[in-house]
């Protein structure tokens, strides 16, 4: 009952659709741009050489620190990270 009140005493107007949600997080993550392109990085480089993989990796981690200090939207960053290790690794992330 209580979760139905909450919804109920939005003002009319203010509730957004989930595909609303999703396209103004995936704005929000838009702007970790080192982050996916680190992650495609790795991804591509998992069947070379291990020493060229300990360096993308590398890359990586340095972007996820640099990001992690200077974050100012924490959940859009771990929706970033999560997205960026899952994307598909033929397409690298475009901007």
């Amino acid at each position: 009952m209580a979760r139905l009140k909450s919804a109920l005493d939005y003002p009319r107007g203010t509730l957004e659709s989930s595909a609303m949600r999703a396209a103004r997080m995936r704005a929000r993550m838009a702007r970790f741009k080192a982050i996916y392109n680190a992650a495609w990085f790795v991804r591509a480089a998992q069947h070379g050489a291990p020493a060229n993989l300990q360096k993308k990796i590398k890359r990586l981690m340095n972007a996820l620190r640099r990001e992690l200090e200077n974050c100012q939207d924490d959940e859009a960053l771990l929706y970033a990270i999560a997205d960026a290790l899952t994307a598909d690794s033929r397409l690298p992330w475009e901007g």
